[in-house]
């Protein structure tokens, strides 16, 4: 349909180079990969995602913008009657004047006709505009709001689902021969009507969002679940709330302690067996409601390995963060594993997982025709696992590897090559067009060794198994049933180049004196000159103050001067000598990355887990109606600091007088509170081109100073201030962790320390200043060769800030 000077249009086959020209043209281009697209890869990842609708938009014979409908999008897989919306684009000159409205609508109108129900996609919060344009045009939030390690919030759209009730009970409101952009005026704006009504309500017993719409006489609505959009219950004219087809549990809210295991609706039944096996350290545990299968060590936090239920294809309606839900699995237990059977129009597919000692074997086998399979269940005895029919599906499983803070391993010795972990360090981030990512050579392995644990996780597969890293932590492997592969666990130490291993030459990453790219092994010693001790002011305290017209409060240390704001929720400034420590907006606040309340340099939030592959690290963002108070009454040097609180957190940022500044954070026992992160940030006052400094193991370091996006976890990181200055910190307790980001707005640090459901709880940042980057490496190696807590910090006999 023309609109303007361009023509909306359904996708062709000849379109794919033209789309790859346009997304490697335009650095703000959606679903980004920090390497070249080629027609291929649009086709392969079109071919992939199960497209529903994919409209282009043209102009003059070339392609100016896209919007896709998929049932998947490679992180996340799509319900029943549901699609994702994704690769919305549109170059700068057609951005305005509706133009973007229009496509929407081109896009989703048709949707209600093929059954589909939901819309959902997701987006940039800080994106103000995207953001209120899809508010506007009916969608709802996800959950809590809160932007997810991909820097996203998802949103669902019911309108589908009302123009399918509209039609059906109220034609004479949307006949069947209606325009598109008609049509979705109708349902927004009404005709004699308030039009479309998005707010929290309740029905048959459980909180929803109710997107309801009244068109004259008509009145339909919709409840959907708030912390997974699926649609439950329907209400049509002045009648009851009636139960949806194919409604669902309600969710489990992310960050709370989780319910049972949910049922396996096999044709056999529930399945109430065994749903964890155990060989020394190792766990495996199965949930049999979606297949997916997870393989934990008592000395790590998290899963080291999250294996999805393989899904066949293409198109592959798989996801990483959310697989699937609903399927119909049967389970058999053996004594080290199960047996997960699903039935597939021709056969049925099952996976053997089984733990032997330090090995997960996971095997696939496909059965064609066996009529004891027809209705889902058990694998019977004697079943026969027959060669791989020409119908037999191509098989697709997604693994993520749970060791956050390690080094990628890749070959055999003598060809064995390494580099960090972190995400668009190596290879490119292909997470959002997972067509693109890096192939791993076949018959290779891979392996993620944890420098301070030893603990080692080495991924092995054999032929007609295709490999690709979409990021250094996610593999997907493809196969043809028949195909198996193997995950080992081990436990090794030395440095990132013991064994023979050779650091990989990867752009942006080199050692910290510059020899070459990889990492700067310990037995490159820095001169061991003794550290600076400045000595602190005898007395210091918190006073009011006014700065910007705004009432804070002020510490002076010696040379140094902090600036708390209780309005802002944090320190709002810090300055040596007059120079810049972190970077803030104060008194004002605006966007940092997908943060779009960003207001202080160091400031403290609470999240779910950082292991929970629905959210990740996030960004930041504190809750809605989060208010903090200041105390400025202990005011003393040494360990007192100010205080600042919201309900039972409570945290401080203060100098100690035996070592640097630190971030104390502090909780006290919730009754009803589960186990979750809480989580130190702040904003260094680097320039764009900020070099880092991380570890990678007891005396391994790297220097990082790639230009595009990336992040890293580590225990111990430095960045470069714009004066040439380095700020050092450093993870205190095994269980916590230091994340490194590199983001358009400038770097983002932050300590992510674990607090345990119902007991009190303690975690320090500390952060100090070093002259130059050899001071730094030195400060690094200190803390690098040490056990968790034996520098960078306070003694640990002597009492805290605050306390």
């Amino acid at each position: 349909m023309a609109h303007g000077e361009f023509l909306v249009r359904p996708y062709r086959a000849d379109d794919a180079p033209g789309i790859a020209d346009l997304y490697n043209r335009y650095p703000d281009g959606p679903n980004r990969v920090d390497r070249k697209l080629d027609a291929a890869m649009v086709r392969t990842e079109l071919s992939d995602r199960g497209t529903a609708l994919f409209l282009v938009a043209e102009q003059q014979g070339q392609v100016r913008g896209t919007l896709g409908m998929f049932h998947s999008c490679g992180k996340r897989a799509a319900g029943p009657g549901e699609v994702f919306g994704d690769m919305f684009f549109l170059i700068p000159g057609l951005r305005g004047g509706g133009a973007a409205a229009h496509l929407f609508v081109e896009a989703v109108a048709p949707l209600a006709a093929r059954g589909i129900r939901t819309i959902r996609l997701t987006t940039d919060p800080a994106n103000r505009a995207a953001y209120s344009a899809y508010l506007q045009a009916g969608c709802s939030v996800v959950g809590d709001g809160m932007p997810d390690e991909d820097g996203a919030v998802e949103l669902v759209n019911q309108v589908p689902v009302l123009v399918s009730l509209l039609r059906t009970h109220f034609p004479e409101v949307l006949p069947p021969d209606l325009p598109h952009a008609e049509l979705w005026r109708r349902v927004i704006t009404g005709v004699d009507g308030p039009g479309l009504v998005v707010g929290s309500a309740r029905a048959l017993g459980r909180p929803s969002v109710r997107s309801a719409v009244s068109c004259g006489p008509a009145h339909v609505a919709v409840h959907a679940d708030p912390w997974t959009g699926e649609v439950f219950a329907t209400a049509v004219g002045d009648g009851a709330v009636r139960e949806a087809p194919d409604a669902r549990a309600p969710a489990v809210r992310p960050g709370l302690p989780a319910g049972p295991a949910p049922e396996a609706h096999g044709g056999r039944g529930a399945y109430a067996g065994p749903t964890t096996v155990r060989s020394g350290r190792l766990c495996l545990s199965l949930d049999p409601g979606d297949g997916t299968v997870t393989l934990h060590h008592g000395d790590h936090l998290g899963p080291l390995l999250s294996d999805p239920w393989p899904v066949n294809g293409p198109p592959y309606a798989t996801g990483w963060r959310r697989p699937a839900a609903g399927r119909r699995l049967g389970v058999t237990a053996w004594d080290d594993g199960w047996a997960v059977t699903e039935r597939h129009p021709g056969g049925v597919l099952t996976r053997d997982s089984r733990l032997w000692g330090g090995s997960l074997v996971q095997s696939l086998y496909w059965t064609p025709d066996a009529p004891a399979y027809a209705e889902g269940g058990a694998v019977p005895s004697g079943a026969v696992r027959a060669p791989v029919p020409v119908s037999a599906p191509c098989l697709r499983s997604a693994l993520t590897v749970g060791l956050r803070s390690s080094v990628l391993v890749q070959g055999q010795s003598p060809e064995t090559v390494c580099a960090p972990a972190g995400r668009n360090l190596w290879p490119a981030d292909a997470t959002d067009f997972a067509a693109a990512g890096h192939e791993v050579t076949p018959g290779r392995r891979l392996s993620w060794w944890a420098p301070y644990s030893g603990l080692s996780v080495t991924v092995e597969w054999g032929g007609g198994i295709r490999a690709r890293l979409l990021s250094s932590l996610l593999l997907l492997l493809d196969s043809a049933p028949g195909c198996a592969y193997r995950v080992d666990v081990s436990r090794s130490h030395g440095g990132a180049q013991a064994e023979g291993r050779v650091p990989m030459a990867v752009p942006g990453v080199a050692p910290p004196d510059g020899a070459g790219g990889g990492a700067l092994p310990a037995s490159a010693q820095v001169p061991q000159r003794p550290l600076p001790r400045r000595e602190p002011a005898a007395q210091a305290r918190w006073t009011p103050a006014i700065a910007a017209r705004r009432a804070v409060h002020r510490m002076a240390v010696g040379d140094d001067e902090v600036l708390c704001s209780a309005e802002s929720g944090g320190i709002v400034s810090w300055r040596r000598s007059g120079a810049r420590v972190l970077a803030s907006p104060f008194p004002r606040f605006r966007a940092f990355g997908p943060n779009a309340s960003w207001r202080s340099g160091l400031w403290v939030t609470r999240q779910p887990v950082r292991e929970d592959l629905r959210h990740g690290a996030g960004w930041g963002v504190p809750p809605p109606g989060t208010a903090w108070s200041f105390d400025a009454s202990n005011g003393v040097l040494s360990e007192a600091g100010g205080t600042t609180s919201s309900e039972a957190l409570a945290w401080s940022f203060a100098f100690c007088a035996e070592g640097p500044w630190s971030a104390v954070v502090t909780s006290a026992a919730e009754p009803d509170g589960g186990t979750e992160d809480v989580v130190v940030w702040l904003t260094p006052a680097s320039g764009r081109e900020a070099r880092a400094l991380t570890s990678g193991g007891p005396g391994d370091l790297w220097r990082l100073e790639r230009a595009a996006p990336w992040q890293q976890w580590c225990r111990e990181a430095a960045l470069q201030l714009a004066d040439g200055r380095w700020l050092v910190t450093a993870a205190l307790r095994a269980e916590d962790e230091v994340l490194v980001r590199r983001t358009a707005h400038g770097p983002l640090l932050a300590l992510f320390a674990r607090r345990p459901a119902h007991l009190p709880f303690t975690a320090r940042m500390p952060l100090l200043l070093a002259d130059d980057e050899e001071s730094a490496v030195r400060h690094l190696r200190r803390h690098s060769g040490s056990s968790p807590g034996a520098s960078l910090s306070c003694p640990p006999d002597r009492p805290e800030p605050g306390r």
